[in-house]
Formats: C-alpha cells, sequence, structure tokens
C-alpha cells in the first residue's frame, strides 16, 4: 500500500483537498487535473475519475498531502476510483491518528 507524501505546492495535481462550499463541501477528493483557476477533483465514489468535477481553486481547502508522484503523469493523475478511495481512506486514518 502507497503511503502520501508531503505536498510540494499548493495546487498540485495530485494533492488531497476538502472541498469547502457546494453541494459536496466536507467531503475529500484529489485534484485530477488543474486549468487556470480550476481544478478537476475526484472522490472515487459520488465524483468518478472518468468524470471529475469542476471546481475553483478558491472553493477548495488544500491539505499538505499528495499521492506519490508515480501516479501522475502529463499533469494528470493515473489513479483508479479504487487507488484514490484508498489514499483518501489512508488520509482520515492519519488525520485521526495525531
Amino acid at each position: 500500500m502507497r503511503i502520501f507524501k508531503p505536498c510540494q505546492r499548493q495546487g498540485t495535481v495530485g494533492a488531497v483537498a476538502l472541498s469547502t462550499a457546494g453541494h459536496d463541501a466536507g467531503i475529500y477528493c484529489i485534484i485530477t487535473e488543474l486549468d487556470g483557476e480550476y481544478a478537476y477533483i475526484a472522490d472515487g465514489r459520488g465524483r468518478r475519475i472518468d468524470r471529475p468535477k469542476k471546481k475553483k481553486l478558491k472553493h477548495l481547502s488544500l491539505t499538505d498531502h499528495s499521492v506519490p508522484s508515480d501516479g501522475i503523469k502529463d499533469g494528470k493523475t493515473d489513479l483508479t476510483n479504487r487507488e484514490i478511495r484508498l489514499f483518501i481512506s489512508e488520509y482520515h486514518k492519519a488525520v485521526e491518528g495525531k
């Protein structure tokens, strides 16, 4: 199982983020792609990798963790929905363990 690594830059592809606005507020997700002031996000459940949600970066609270760089290729995440769910689950366990 992969382990999260500290995020080098805020707003990077693969970063774990918390949605702060909209119907998905309070949901952790992973940034799958960036497009100017927008990010495409997926949580592996309601919002799957094949249909990521376009969300303004100002409506995301970025954490200091991201998925390993081997899950990112050409500026996009190369992860499955299952892997995204596992990463988010691992992040919850790491946060609760502090």
